[in-house]
Order: structure tokens, then C-alpha cells, then sequence
């Protein structure tokens, strides 16, 4: 047996309020990650969703399994404050279940950022990230509103609020897509010990369609932010203001968090 294996199991009750949807509902997942020799990893499951979706005032129950399986590279020298390498992740998430009738969908996603010293001392790093998630086999209205792909935000376009770039409906409610792109790039230098400054530009879409025939113009984000870094990591705080707002848009976005943005 490969004893290098890893199962991890996780039950949480979830209640959460955002511009897109409220959710409460009961998650589960049991996951077996196995190394498959140098930075690479395999990972494989079982998911278990029981939730009540609400969004624009209507309600939704669902009862949802899944099998989320996939690989992961992993070449970077820190997990809170990488400075060389990178990383990349390969998501495939059939799900099936019943929510408003009987349900299955595909969900696939990829995610992947690189990091580059720029100078000797590695106190100036570039940083890039990408994102890209497609949803099969189902009509948006056959996928809760909380397994949608959504963009903005500090962990996507910074200088657009959270899940505000992409599809609205008529009462400017975020209704999340089937497609989602994202990407960001960052200037990443240490001024001091304790003190970091970074500069970043973000970017972002997400489309109704699975293959982003109707998505909208992308909406870029863009910013200056600190990084006061600690023994367990960095201490983040950035403005971003919109490059190309939409009508509603507030000028300028502010987020708090621990950790680079990616």
C-alpha cells in the first residue's frame, strides 16, 4: 500500500449571505489525495450536499452528490507567501441529485499561477494566476445558484465587489454563469522586513453558456496594496478601483485578508 496517502474527511453546516444567493445547507466530502512523484498529486472523492438556495425570492431545496476527482502540481516554496514556482490544479465534479427535479451536470475548473524572483535577493517578484471553469450537460437553471461560477472580489477582480462581474438579472441580483476567466498579475516588492508594496491588474468574464458565446465584455480591476508580513504569513490589504466600471459600480474596493491574493 502507498502509505504516503492522505484521507480527509469534512462535515460543516454552511449558512452564508451574499448579493448572489443565502444559502443554508449541510456539506460533506471525503477525499483521498496520493502523490504521484514530484510535485504532482492525484485526488479523488465523494461529496454530499444538503442545501436551501435562495435567490431573487425564490427558494430552492437540493440534495446533491458528487465525485470530484483531479491532480495538482505544486512547485512553489511557500504556501502563504510563495516567491518561486507554481502551481496548478485539474478539477473534474460530476454531480447528481435532485433540486426542483432530478439534476446532473458536469463541473470542470483549472486554476494555475506562477511566481518569478525578479532581483538576487527576491525582494521584487512577479506574479501571475488563471482561472478557467466550464458547467456541462445542464441549462443554468438546472445548477443551484451556489455551484455557479462567479467572479469579483478579492480573490478574483479586485475593484469589483464580491461576485459583481458577470450576469445580472432585472433586479441586479448576480446570477452566476457556466463559464468563467479570470486572471491577475502582480509586482510584488519588499520594501522593509515587515513591509511589502504591490501593484496588480486583474481581469475577469463570466458567461451564461458553457462556452462563452454570450459573455460580456471583461471587466478589469486594478490597484496598489500593503503586505505586513509575519511569521505565519503575510497580512494583506488592497484597493483596487475599476478600470472600466459599469453603472452602479462603487469607485473604489477595499479587502482585508491573510495570505497573497494567490
Amino acid at each position: 500500500p502507498n502509505t504516503d496517502q492522505t484521507l480527509g474527511f469534512s462535515v460543516t453546516t454552511e449558512r452564508a449571505t451574499t448579493d448572489a444567493y443565502d444559502l443554508n445547507g449541510l456539506i460533506g466530502l471525503a477525499q483521498i489525495t496520493t502523490p504521484l512523484g514530484g510535485h504532482w498529486a492525484g485526488k479523488g472523492g465523494i461529496g454530499f450536499e444538503a442545501a436551501d438556495v435562495k435567490q431573487s425570492g425564490s427558494s430552492n431545496f437540493s440534495i446533491l452528490a458528487s465525485v470530484p476527482v483531479g491532480v495538482t502540481y505544486d512547485s512553489t516554496n511557500s504556501l502563504l507567501n510563495p516567491q518561486k514556482g507554481a502551481r496548478l490544479a485539474l478539477q473534474a465534479r460530476p454531480v447528481i441529485g435532485t433540486s426542483g427535479g432530478i439534476r446532473s451536470f458536469l463541473i470542470f475548473e483549472t486554476t494555475a499561477s506562477a511566481y518569478r524572483p525578479l532581483d538576487d535577493a527576491k525582494k521584487l517578484i512577479a506574479a501571475a494566476r488563471l482561472r478557467l471553469g466550464t458547467i456541462l450537460f445542464s441549462p443554468l437553471g438546472g445548477v443551484p445558484a451556489d455551484l455557479r461560477f462567479y467572479s469579483g472580489g478579492g480573490g478574483s477582480v479586485r475593484g469589483f465587489g464580491y461576485q459583481q462581474v458577470g450576469p445580472h438579472d432585472a433586479g441586479n441580483v448576480p446570477t452566476g454563469g457556466r463559464s468563467v476567466a479570470d486572471s491577475s498579475l502582480e509586482l510584488r516588492y519588499r520594501a522593509w522586513n515587515d513591509i511589502g508594496i504591490v501593484g496588480f491588474v486583474d481581469a475577469g468574464t463570466v458567461a451564461e453558456s458553457p462556452y462563452f458565446s454570450d459573455a460580456q465584455t471583461p471587466r478589469i480591476g486594478a490597484g496598489l496594496g500593503v503586505r505586513y508580513y509575519t511569521g505565519f504569513g503575510p497580512l494583506r490589504l488592497d484597493v483596487g478601483v475599476p478600470v472600466n466600471p459599469r453603472p452602479g459600480d462603487a469607485p473604489v474596493q477595499l479587502y482585508v485578508s491573510l495570505g497573497q491574493a494567490f
